[in-house]
């Protein structure tokens, strides 16, 4: 369940792409739809929504998104890389103007600590940082020294242009993690739009 506040962020994003003329896909994997759902819980969404992919699995990424067995194999499925075949993948998959991707390590649902994360740029563009909730979370399936709980790699391209992938340390339970990850998203398809208006 995403906040009040994240459900108007989603709206602002709609409505921004709406007063472009601009539609949409995602490619969601650790996030599990819910950068669509929140878009598309206003009316109006479908002039701008074109598709969702939910790409969980690594078969499923292959299968639905073109992204090859040579990149999950070398980089893991949590990584620029993918993401970034993600992004291309949708794109050619679909009719949208833009694209968002997404894979990483959501961890589990313990409860306790205090707060900030961090964003590192991958790509060619700068986005903002966002603070959530840092929680001392304990080890899960997945995580390891270098891909822990927390680790989202979250990606926007347009057509015709080069992608924004940034490396993201969430800290906190499995929905801490996810929500920011949205609101990471959000904020990454307003500057998407905003640069290609300029």
């Amino acid at each position: 369940m995403l906040s009040p506040q994240t459900l108007t962020l989603a709206e602002k994003t709609l409505n921004l792409l709406k007063s472009q003329g601009l539609t949409m896909t995602t490619a969601e994997s650790c996030t599990g739809g819910l950068i669509f759902s929140a878009l598309t819980d206003f009316s109006g969404s479908s002039m701008v929504m074109d598709r969702g992919f939910i790409t969980y699995s690594n078969a499923s990424k292959m299968a639905q998104l073109d992204v090859t067995p040579e990149t999950i194999a070398k980089f893991g499925a949590v990584s620029e890389a993918t993401v970034s075949e993600m992004l291309l993948g949708a794109l050619d998959n679909s009719t949208a103007h833009i694209a968002v991707a997404i894979s990483g390590i959501a961890g589990s649902n313990s409860d306790s600590g205090a707060d900030t994360a961090t964003s590192v740029q991958c790509g060619e563009r700068i986005a903002t940082s966002v603070q959530c909730k840092q929680w001392n979370a304990t080890s899960v399936q997945g995580e390891d020294s270098t891909k822990p709980q927390g680790l989202v790699y979250i990606g926007t391209q347009s057509k015709g242009n080069p992608p924004t992938i940034l490396q993201n340390h969430f800290q906190g339970n499995r929905q801490t993690v996810r929500e920011q990850s949205v609101i990471t998203a959000l904020h990454m398809i307003q500057q998407t739009v905003m640069m290609d208006i300029e």
